[in-house]
This record gives structure tokens, sequence and C-alpha cells, in this order.
């Protein structure tokens, strides 16, 4: 069995501090779409979160109908939450770094 708070409910907390930090709306609409896509294909703490998770979940949206725009918006989502994420103390370096690796496969996708 596994403890600790689920990476749902620590986005829930990613985005009521991006509210209160004055973020737009829309800014958070995105966000929160973004990253549905990621819960609905993992659903653990978010300490044990791996980097190969946030792959699958990246790799399902890359084989979904979504544009190359709107794939990269949900990396985008998925890299702002970990950064804060890292700054809240929620999870560790590694993925943050892994996410900044994947930036150049993503950014191709759009160009």
């Amino acid at each position: 069995m596994t403890t600790g708070i689920l990476l749902s409910q620590t986005i829930e907390g990613f985005l009521l501090a991006r509210a209160a930090d004055g973020y737009s709306p829309s800014t958070l609409s995105q966000y929160k779409w973004g990253l549905d896509f990621v819960t609905s294909e993992i659903s653990k703490p978010v300490k044990e979160v791996t980097t190969d998770d946030l792959r699958r979940a990246m790799a399902k949206v890359q084989a979904s109908d979504l544009s190359a725009v709107s794939i990269f918006h949900v990396w985008k989502a998925i890299k702002a939450f970990y950064k804060w994420g890292s700054a809240e103390g929620l999870n560790n370096e590694f993925l943050i770094s892994s996410l900044f690796t994947l930036n150049k496969r993503y950014i191709t996708l759009i160009i």
C-alpha cells in the first residue's frame, strides 16, 4: 500500500498556489487541462512518480489526436507543476532535470 499525498491532490495545491500568486484564469485553466492528462495516467503519491511515469503519460498524449501545440501545452503544464513542486519540496530534482532534457523533443514538435 502506498502512502503520501497523491499526485492529483498535489496538483490541486499547485493550482491554488498559482491562483494566489495572481496567475490568470486562462493560464490556470490551461494548467489544469494539461495536468488532467497526467492524472488520468498516474494515480500514485507524488513522491513516487518517476520520470518513466511522466514519459508514459506524455507518450499517451502524443499518441492522441491533439495538435503539436496542444501536446506542448501539456508538457508546459507538467514542467510548471514539477518546478513548483521542487521549490515546495514535494518531488526530487532528478525529475526536474529530466523534464528540461525532454524539453528539446517537445519543442521540435511545434517548430
